[in-house]
């Protein structure tokens, strides 16, 4: 199987490829560019900080639409944390922007500051979301 892994400036990259090595039969390749992605068999979205960012940095790499076209026209995509909500139609983190729309879900963000020796922790609650198993019918 060839994994493609995109690097669009924000992601783990390095842990997703020491566990995607020690499967047999894995190709894994971290890409950003347009033609290795689309010969994949899977490709990764790895994601570790803000919304607005990721956004900013797939447009700013010209892999925004890439992506929206691509995986409209079947291309097998794993979003995992950050990468899988940009999968979704959009975020109000930090001010909205606009997802990749592949579902119809926003991330709805509620910070929660705590000031800690001067420390601030960035807290995503996801209690009143939709996909939260306690707010499914019948629950």
């Amino acid at each position: 199987m060839n994994i493609k892994i995109l690097n669009y400036g924000i992601g783990n990259l390095g842990s997703i490829v020491k566990l995607l090595n020690s499967f047999d039969n894995v190709n894994v390749e971290i890409a950003d560019d347009k033609n290795d992605l689309k010969s994949s068999d899977l490709l990764i979205l790895p994601g570790v900080g803000t919304f607005p960012s990721a956004i900013k940095n797939l447009q700013k790499k010209k892999l925004f639409t890439f992506l929206k076209k691509n995986i409209k026209d079947g291309l097998p995509v794993l979003g995992i944390c950050l990468g899988m909500h940009i999968l979704s139609k959009g975020s109000d983190e930090l001010g909205y922007n606009e997802g990749l729309s592949f579902f119809s879900g926003n991330e709805v963000v509620m910070l929660v500051l705590v000031d800690l020796e001067g420390f601030r922790i960035h807290h995503k609650d996801y209690r009143n979301s939709p996909g939260n198993p306690q707010n499914l019918p019948g629950k």
